[in-house]
């Protein structure tokens, strides 16, 4: 059946498949802790759409899965260090079955310091690298930005054009794009997840046509393509050719969205990044250094929409 996305109450998606079982007898839901990616068993007689609408009721119980997998160290206390100008930092250590080294992330909408650690690394040495880190961690706190909410007179970029959305009581509830203008009908309440619907629906149509472009250059076609609210990568390709990408990447100029699609898309050829990987990425993406300096100056900015304020 065809992939979909369940919407979450602080704008996260989850991928969502949907699979007929004969010895179901009622709808449920199953899901994949490593890969985030979450099952819809459907009894015989169940429609798809009576799937989705389950699973979008229990977006509650599927948040509290998800972040129950990577939960704090220490029952959620965070540990501190303390930046060169005196400023006392908290730090949220968090164990990771997928981490290869210590790393850190500074929630880009609320500051929040994260400390990733691997399974077998003691907090204390992870704690001794971010005291190391000071310098870089003032810096991304420097530009963190407050969340931006999708409501009636806010505005989000949308592939290097600025899109306002205006609230109309008399038009559909179906979100839909009037030149610069985003026409919002239904209720005020749910205006926020309609948007983020549709623009997770507008990046799936800005990449399908990418995909088969960059598929006819490079001789592979992925085997699957998400569209995922991922916050650690802007795509991936797995080693059975599966590429996910963030919707977010429709926020941010269309070359930088035709960059990550030929990275992974190169992916295919190259598993790696060695030099014939970076050789394939140019020939696709000539000028795809401007669109990763972009990335690195402008990306964590992208994480702002659709965020509500704490």
């Amino acid at each position: 059946m065809r992939e979909k996305t369940v919407t979450l109450a602080d704008g996260r998606t989850v991928d969502a498949h949907a699979r007929r079982s004969r010895r179901a007898r009622r709808i449920s839901l199953r899901l994949d802790r490593r890969s985030g990616a979450l099952e819809i068993v459907l009894p015989p007689g169940a429609t798809l759409e009576e799937g989705m609408n389950f699973a979008q009721r229990e977006a509650e119980w599927i948040a509290r899965q998800i972040d129950s997998a990577s939960a704090p160290l220490g029952g959620g206390e965070a540990s501190s260090i303390v930046l060169r100008d005196g400023r006392i930092v908290p730090v949220r250590p968090r164990r990771s079955k997928r981490a290869r080294r210590i790393s850190l992330r500074v929630g880009p909408h609320d500051g929040v310091l994260e400390l990733v650690l691997p399974q077998r690394t003691a907090l204390e040495e992870g704690m001794k690298f971010a005291r190391g880190q000071t310098a870089w961690i003032a810096r991304r706190l420097a530009a963190v930005r407050g969340p931006a909410p999708f409501r009636d007179g806010a505005t989000f970029p949308l592939l290097g054009e600025t899109i306002t959305i205006r609230r109309d009581e008399g038009r559909s509830a179906i979100p839909v794009l009037d030149g610069d203008i985003l026409v919002v009908g239904g209720r005020e309440e749910t205006l926020s997840a309609r948007v983020h619907r549709w623009l997770v629906d507008r990046a799936a149509r800005e990449i399908e046509p990418r995909i088969r472009a960059v598929s006819a250059r490079v001789g592979r076609e992925p085997r699957r393509v998400t569209v995922r609210d991922t916050r650690s990568r802007w795509g991936s390709c797995s080693k059975d050719g599966n590429i996910s990408l963030s919707w977010r990447l429709a926020l941010a100029p269309g070359h930088v969205l035709d960059y990550v699609i030929a990275h992974e898309m190169a992916h295919l050829r190259e598993l790696n990044h060695g030099p014939r990987f970076w050789a394939l990425v140019e020939k696709i993406c000539p000028e795809f250094e401007r669109s990763r300096q972009w990335l690195r100056d402008h990306g964590s900015q992208l994480h702002r929409y659709g965020r509500e304020a704490a």
